[in-house]
């Protein structure tokens, strides 16, 4: 059997087919509960594969807990699957058709097996995006008081503020990129 997974914010669909048959279509909540509610769903069946589409931080969890579970996870780019969707001519667009046709592209493209990354390499890509957040929110403080100035008169106290809140930015980025490169260090043999 595969499962072709569909995965979003509270919930995620599931497709599980043999040959070409559907087995089981499903919704559970993307959580612990609705893990295991899943692996009920799959006991009395091999799984030969679970192949989910990496939809942003949504698909993580799930796929660590799978594979914590001694199953073959495959985790496909987006894109792949959108392309693989067009190739078929699917027009629907629903998170049930979708887990239908990831299922469908695991069965014939043969996914590889997707090994969970480190610890350490979760939790600099989790303050990598953190520090890319604030990094954003400095420039755009930078730019907004560039052109408060620009108008010649900034209200009073504000200038101040806005210089202290850039300041504190700048100390928060600072400890996170030290944060990383203790990480990267760390993790060096």
């Amino acid at each position: 059997m595969i499962v072709g997974i569909d995965t979003s914010k509270d919930f995620f669909d599931a497709t599980a087919i043999e040959e070409d048959n559907v087995i089981f279509q499903k919704q559970f909540s993307n959580d612990v509960k609705g893990f295991n509610l899943f692996l009920r769903a799959i006991s009395n069946n091999p799984v030969e594969l679970v192949c989910i589409e990496a939809t942003g931080p949504y698909h993580l969890r799930f796929a660590l807990f799978l594979e914590e579970n001694n199953l073959d996870v495959s985790v496909v780019n987006p894109l792949v699957i959108k392309r693989y969707t067009q190739m078929k001519m699917s027009r629907a667009k629903t998170d049930k058709k979708d887990a239908y046709l990831i299922a469908f592209y695991a069965k014939e493209q043969k996914p590889e097996i997707w090994k969970a990354p480190s610890e350490v390499l979760l939790d600099i890509r989790q303050l990598d995006t953190h520090l890319d957040l604030l990094m954003k929110h400095t420039r755009a403080l930078s730019s907004q008081l560039h052109a408060f100035k620009a108008r010649g008169t900034v209200v009073k106290g504000l200038e101040k503020q806005m210089k202290n809140q850039i300041n504190e930015l700048n100390e928060n980025i600072k400890k996170i990129e030290r944060r990383i490169e203790e990480l990267v260090q760390s993790s060096l043999p």
